[in-house]
């Protein structure tokens, strides 16, 4: 598990503050949901923890350590947004195991790990031969999906 602190974080585009100073601890194992309405900062606080957006000012720690500048792909984190973004001619299994299949890795290890991602969110039994594809799935398979493809890039495997 990972512990995430904001310090005083913003978020400026010229004279525009997107991003109010906000300080947060997320303790390990702790789940947050972010809500408020639109404009608000929701999306731009997530965006500065994942590194796809830098903060004007702030720092961001990961279980300690100071990854305000580092690049999303050395934080190994993920994020789901409410549309599902589901790749809608691909399998359950294959929605979940591309972001790996984009990394590189081999495929026996891109379902490997997709599978144990999917079995963390109660999918596994969806990725039998018969499967259909994730928009003919109940909503909560529709919604479990994409969590389990955030996932699969953050385990040992992947």
């Amino acid at each position: 598990m990972t512990e995430i602190t904001l310090q005083s974080v913003t978020k400026s585009w010229g004279a525009l503050t997107a991003l109010k100073p906000i300080d947060l601890h997320i303790p390990h194992g702790e789940f947050l949901v972010l809500l408020g309405p639109s404009g608000c900062g929701k999306t731009t606080t997530m965006r500065i923890i994942a590194g796809l957006e830098t903060a004007s000012t702030g720092k961001v720690l990961k279980d300690g350590d100071d990854i305000t500048n580092r690049l999303p792909r050395e934080r190994n984190m993920a994020m789901v947004f409410q549309n599902y973004a589901l790749y809608p001619h691909m399998k359950v299994l294959d929605n979940v195991a591309y972001p790996l299949r984009a990394r590189g890795l081999a495929k026996a290890q891109r379902e490997r790990t997709a599978l144990a991602a999917l079995d963390k969110v109660g999918l596994a039994p969806l990725c039998r031969p018969s499967a259909e594809e994730p928009l003919r799935r109940p909503a909560p398979a529709r919604r479990s999906c994409p969590r389990a493809r955030a996932l699969s890039g953050c385990l040992p495997d992947g």
